[in-house]
């Protein structure tokens, strides 16, 4: 197999190139892991590969008003290094650091992580339950669109051949915000993911009012568990509560999994006969933590 490599230093040089090849089979490059893997199980065979880690304008961790505004290219390690990440998201610290191995968090970038838009993505959920929007670009202008909704699928998005994730932006976490974060997966460090919790509660004077729980890994692409999060809200968290709140997620996850690919419940790789008597735990354990930390 052989392809052309282009590696342009700004934007503009980038629209240029993948405009003049729009009718080619063109792959953008940010970290490379995943690409690796496909190329080599000749899961995909581009024309060209665009490698965009010169474009400096994708790239830095800022604050800018009210809102934290990271850089489609920042790879894993530095999302987890960053003491802004770290101060105003840390729950999306926290999945960066879980993501395989210390090679693979030098290379995969956030970009990427949604851009793939793979079911075992591990930032992708935590920049929902934190209402993050994707900034993307193309030629003649450019568009925001909340993260979750850039998802369509188990590898499929709303992004246009034309277009391209640049930055990724989210309100600065308000004083009464709490975040947890756990992993489920066969070894410590490594290891892809095969389910992850992902809250956010806001509470004012003990009275939750907001929630976020999205789960990773057991739906096609991430998806908030809205009705667990509406029975939270104006709520004075107590175990029957989170208890409660964790089994409405679950059903919302199996009836959510009924009606879009009922197969996959049957699906040994999968894992759905322990994954999804083990979310209750899961969830329940990180709505307690994150209503803690948010009444610290």
């Amino acid at each position: 197999m052989s392809f052309k490599i282009y590696k342009p230093q700004i934007l503009r040089d980038l629209f240029t190139f993948m405009k003049l090849y729009m009718d080619s089979d063109v792959k953008l490059l940010a970290g490379g892991t995943d690409f690796m893997l496909m190329l080599e199980n000749n899961k995909i065979q581009p024309d060209l590969v665009i490698d965009l880690t010169a474009v400096q304008e994708m790239k830095g961790i800022t604050v800018i008003g009210d809102e934290l505004c990271i850089g489609a290219l920042t790879t894993m390690t530095e999302l987890a290094e960053s003491a802004l990440v770290r101060t105003y998201a840390p729950l999306l610290a926290e999945a960066a650091v879980s993501m395989g191995n210390l090679q693979v968090r030098n290379l995969a970038t956030v970009g990427g992580n949604l851009a793939n838009a793979s079911r075992s993505a591990d930032v992708v959920p935590a920049l929902i339950a934190l209402d993050a929007v994707a900034i993307i670009n193309k030629d003649d202008g450019s568009r925001q669109e909340l993260v979750e909704e850039v998802l369509r699928g188990s590898r499929k998005t709303s992004l246009a051949k034309d277009e391209v994730i640049t930055f990724f932006k989210l309100k600065l976490a308000k004083v009464g915000t709490g975040m947890a974060y756990e992993k489920l997966g066969r070894r410590k460090s490594g290891a892809i993911s095969l389910m992850t919790s992902n809250i956010v509660i806001e509470q004012t004077e003990g009275k939750i009012t907001k929630a976020r729980l999205v789960f990773g890994v057991m739906t096609p692409s991430a998806r908030r568990a809205r009705p667990a999060e509406d029975f939270l809200l104006g709520k004075t968290l107590t175990e029957k509560i989170a208890t409660k709140a964790a089994e409405i997620a679950r059903s919302y996850i199996v009836e959510y999994i009924q009606m879009v690919r009922p197969a996959d419940l049957d699906r040994k790789e999968l894992g759905y006969a322990y994954k999804l008597p083990v979310l209750e735990g899961v969830a329940k354990r990180c709505i307690i933590s994150a209503y803690e930390k948010g009444g610290v």
